[in-house]
């Protein structure tokens, strides 16, 4: 019976001379994994001003656009190590106005604007500026202000040399733009796992969060003022798993911070946390409905973004977090579904019509909403069913338009979304669109 003979040796060692093993596969993530790094965006807090870091050749370059002209109004190369987070705060300058931050740059370029600048600089001392905070892979942070197209200040420490996560401060977009409202610190998470919280003006590290419950590493934090006490803060942190926390800068060094809470639903790291605005203290057992605190979140590789309430708690520096009853699970009001992965979430600022929220796609879909309100949770841990979605209006860009890449509420005109488009992945080209909120319209919008 003949039998099929396979190849000759010699066959097999020109094929595999002639064809060598592949290895794309195994870097496909790595490449997917720069490409996520590779570019960060935000707007300020007033949406006057723009920040994009894009990775060029081998360092990152930052770039302050103004939205109004849509020129770049400074911009600066990292030499010494790459941009993990950004985030936009408030801080006190003694010089003028920024230019993006409440006019253009053509009036900043006129005489007539100067001196109208310079007269109220005599009138009122001390402005508030828009400033970067920028953390990097080094474990440093740098805060950038696009006034002097410069780095102002540096924050660092011989404990930190990991990657910087997140960054947030207690200030937001719906807070005053006085001085006196300005942040005092600035909160920053590390791939280490340290939370630390930074003295804005001096640099000085303030305190570091202490947990027996905490994660390796938090991929995104946000702060607000507890309202109780000036150096009490409540904080998010969150992984997988969202865990509030009571961060007390007045502490003994050795104590730990007590967990008011847990928030479970995500299966990915987070990468969004930003709370809504809220009127009272959370601690407040006879607020309404309407006023409990509540947050919304997004979890990389998630097609929902997640709206959850906030139990109530009590703010106290000797608050037992050994207690299993001490850290109650919280309420998932609302799951907003979106049409790919969650690029971006926001919230608008508190008015007389209300507050919106906004999650945006990495199609470039913009969904804006109306946050649900659920009643409270009993102090036995009873909650109510979630909502599984919410109706909105949806903001799809046009097949021949570039994608949105970022988008923020518009706190200089009320009812309008400012977003970003990248033109080539090169260049941002910003507009204002929905006007939705003084009809609360939802439907379907083509930009």
């Amino acid at each position: 019976m003949a039998t099929k003979s396979g190849p000759s040796k010699k066959a097999q060692r020109s094929k595999s001379k002639s064809r060598p093993v592949g290895t794309t596969a195994l870097s496909e993530p790595l490449i997917a994994e720069a490409s996520s790094a590779a570019s960060f965006t935000a707007f300020s807090p007033s949406g006057l001003l723009f920040a994009h870091v894009a990775l060029a050749v081998d360092k990152h370059r930052l770039r302050i656009f103004d939205t109004e002209s849509g020129k770049a109004v400074a911009e600066t190369v990292f030499q010494n190590s790459r941009v993990s987070a950004i985030h936009w705060t408030q801080q006190s300058s003694g010089g003028g106005a920024t230019p993006g931050e409440g006019e253009s740059i053509e009036s900043a370029n006129n005489d007539d604007a100067r001196r109208k600048r310079a007269k109220r600089k005599s009138v009122s001392g001390a402005t508030v500026e828009h400033v970067l905070a920028i953390g990097f892979m080094n474990g440093t942070v740098a805060i950038f202000s696009p006034r002097q197209g410069e780095i102002t200040k540096t924050f660092s420490s011989s404990t930190i040399s990991s990657s910087i996560l997140s960054i947030t401060s207690p200030l937001s977009a719906s807070d005053s733009s006085s001085v006196s409202s300005l942040p005092a610190s600035l909160w920053t998470s590390s791939s280490n796992g340290q939370v630390c919280a930074w003295d804005l003006q001096s640099g000085k590290l303030l305190t570091t969060l202490r947990t027996k419950n905490a994660a390796s590493q938090y991929t995104a934090i946000a702060v607000r003022s507890s309202g109780t006490t000036p150096s009490s803060s409540h904080l998010l942190a969150a992984h997988h798993r969202i865990q509030l926390f009571g961060a007390f800068q007045s502490a003994e060094p050795s104590s730990s911070s007590p967990e008011y809470a847990s928030f479970t639903g995500h299966a990915s790291p987070v990468f969004a946390l930003q709370w809504a605005s809220s009127p009272v203290s959370p601690h407040s057992s006879s607020s309404s409905p309407q006023q409990k605190l509540s947050f919304i979140s997004a979890a990389e590789g998630d097609r929902f973004a997640c709206i959850w309430q906030v139990p109530d708690i009590e703010d106290d520096e000797d608050y037992d977090s050994d207690d299993e009853e001490a850290a109650p699970e919280g309420v998932l009001a609302a799951s907003i579904p979106l049409d790919t992965d969650v690029r971006a979430v926001a919230y608008s600022s508190s008015s007389a019509g209300g507050q919106f929220a906004l999650a945006l796609s990495a199609s470039g879909a913009l969904r804006i909403f109306v946050p649900p309100t659920v009643p409270n949770v009993s102090s036995k841990g009873k909650g109510v069913e979630p909502v599984t979605s919410v109706a909105g209006t949806t903001v799809s860009s046009i097949p021949s338009s570039p994608p949105i890449v970022s988008a923020a509420f518009d706190p200089q005109s009320a009812g309008m979304v400012r977003v970003a488009r990248l033109v080539n992945g090169v260049r941002p080209v910003f507009e204002r669109v929905v006007r939705f909120i003084l009809h609360h319209y939802l439907g379907n919008l083509r930009c």
